[in-house]
């Protein structure tokens, strides 16, 4: 049984804070295995019982070498939300492999033990070691009987007059902060962490439903009007020709007038599900830095400043309380999945929204905001883009298990020159309305890791500076551009300024002149009064600030 408590010990060895970290692991689960020993004496019985934790133990200890901390509540979500390939990219493919063997063997070898395990006869000291462990029991039902006391009921009106989110008002139990990054007992309350977001999750719907940003329209444009916001997925800004890659894998947008391209965007988080949602409400809770899961996105604002709205994503469709993100799609007046695999299949690919995208621009409507989502460049690379966008060889195009740094730059290469085609046809549908006032903007949800030179680390997710750079552009219509000039303007002298996804949201509000009592002029890219702030992430408080650890760029503060 003493082999369930390493983690607690890996995890004190590679924390900033190995005291924190030994209070906050060890105690609590080895209190468990002693009080179960000592009420109990039947080692066979405890055995059994924690026998599937022996399975989670090699992915527990890799995970906890990888990225430095416990599992969390995210990674079960990142799993249910028909994402395998998205759990496989945290640990690849060998690890997972062998992951799943040792975990299996020891699986194994602890039923083998259970059948063989005496009971312990009683003693004294088994009796006093019993009593004892009454001690941190009765002390964490206490602690959790007084945050329940504590604890207040929402009031979802409330909580949209004043900004905040279910998550802001869902305090913290401090038993599950406490216990939460002990193994093997912290996993239970990580899994009931998980269960009470997807609760959230279905409350959260329904008070978007009824939410109001009580928009009103600074200048009332006399035609047409399109917007665009596209999320990409996993983009390296540095892998960008316009941004002065050494390759020229954008040759199209680097072509293409009325556009800039943004070199210094960060994400606040490396992970889809919880980056995108940033983006989408342009608002953070204070405490998490997660979007507001209770408030309503930029497609309800534009919905409710009189356009029709429409979601295209080519990524996997997903429930409506499912996933965080799809919460906001289901926003929409129309929401159309052009892809019905995960990652892990090549599916179609992100061409497959253009002929959607061009019968909603045929309807009459002439207001219209679209929100599309591509899959990018998300792993497996190969899968991103066509043959005949396998320009740069070798690639895994012809070599699928080819892992030399070469053949993985390569690739991921092409899935940016397929993305630059994409996002162009997307302009040059825009650009084939003249008479209408059109704009798009494109973000990355979050950067990627590629190999190179003594860092072979690629996906993202590992607090990398590269996890956290992001691609980003805008481009308008000539008509736009001259009824807007100091808009188009402002944009193209911020090409270098520090950004953040979170602003994108009121960028777009500005672009299309939406005001409203939670807009914050201040983050948009667009404002006369911009004002850059320390820029969180999820790996430093300031990403400004951080040193940046060789050979991968690993983030810390000073």
């Amino acid at each position: 049984m003493a082999l369930l408590l390493i983690p607690n010990l890996v995890f004190c060895l590679v924390a900033d804070n190995p005291i924190d970290a030994l209070i906050r692991s060890v105690p609590a689960s080895l209190a468990l295995i002693a009080a179960l020993l000592a009420w109990t004496r039947r080692p066979a019985w405890i055995l059994r019982l924690l026998s599937p934790f022996y399975i989670l133990l090699p992915f527990e200890l890799y995970y906890i070498f990888e990225f430095g901390q416990p599992t969390t509540p995210h990674i079960l979500a990142v799993i249910s939300e028909s994402n395998p390939t998205e759990a496989i990219e945290y640990l690849g493919l060998l690890p997972l492999l062998t992951c799943l063997a040792i975990g299996f063997i020891l699986f194994i070898i602890t039923l083998s033990l259970a059948n063989k395990a005496p009971i312990i006869p009683p003693s004294r000291h088994l009796r006093w070691l019993a009593l004892a462990s009454l001690a941190p029991m009765i002390q964490y039902a206490w602690l959790e009987w007084d945050w329940a006391k504590k604890k207040p009921i929402f009031d979802a009106q409330a909580a949209q007059n004043s900004l905040e989110s279910l998550m802001t008002t869902e305090l913290a139990s401090p038993l599950g902060a406490t216990l939460s990054d002990s193994y093997p007992l912290g996993v239970a309350f990580r899994v009931r962490d998980y269960l009470a977001e997807r609760t959230r999750l279905r409350a959260a719907s329904e008070q978007i439903k009824r939410w109001n940003f009580h928009p009103r329209r600074t200048i009332e444009e006399n035609t047409d009007e399109v917007y665009v916001l596209v999320i990409g997925e996993s983009s390296n800004p540095t892998h960008w020709g316009i941004n002065g890659y050494e390759r020229d894998t954008t040759p199209r947008l680097s072509a293409t007038e009325n556009l800039a391209s943004f070199r210094n965007v960060i994400s606040p988080f490396p992970a889809t599900r919880l980056a995108v949602p940033v983006i989408l409400t342009g608002n953070q809770d204070p405490l998490t830095h997660r979007a507001p899961l209770g408030q309503a996105s930029v497609v309800s604002l534009f919905k409710q400043a009189g356009f029709k709205t429409y979601w295209i994503s080519n990524q996997a469709p997903l429930g409506l309380h499912d996933s965080v993100i799809s919460v906001h799609a289901y926003e929409a007046d129309k929401v159309l999945y052009t892809n019905g695999v995960d990652y892990s299949q090549e599916g179609n690919l992100d061409d497959a929204v253009l002929p959607i995208f061009d019968r909603f621009l045929r309807e009459p409507e002439r207001r219209k905001f679209f929100v599309v989502h591509l899959l990018g460049s998300h792993k497996a690379y190969a899968h991103r883009y066509p043959k005949d966008f396998d320009h740069f060889l070798p690639s895994q195009k012809l070599k699928p298990f080819d892992e030399q740094i070469q053949t993985v730059i390569n690739t991921y290469d092409n899935t940016i020159l397929f993305t630059d085609y994409v996002l162009s046809e997307l302009i040059q549908r825009l650009n084939a309305r003249p008479d209408s006032q059109t704009a798009m903007i494109y973000i990355s949800d979050h950067g990627e890791n590629i190999p190179q030179g003594a860092c072979t680390t690629s996906g993202h997710g590992h607090n990398n500076e590269a996890d956290f750079r992001v691609s980003a552009l805008t481009w308008f219509s000539n008509s736009y551009k001259s009824t807007h000039p100091d808009i188009v303007r402002r944009l193209h002298e911020r090409i270098d300024a520090p950004l953040y996804s979170a602003g994108a949201f009121h960028t777009l509000a500005d672009i299309a002149h939406i005001d409203h009592p939670g807009h914050n002029p201040k983050l948009s890219w667009v404002s006369e009064v911009f004002a850059p702030g320390p820029r969180w992430t999820l790996a430093v408080p300031d990403f400004d600030r951080a040193i940046r650890v060789e050979p991968c760029g690993k983030l810390k503060m000073p």
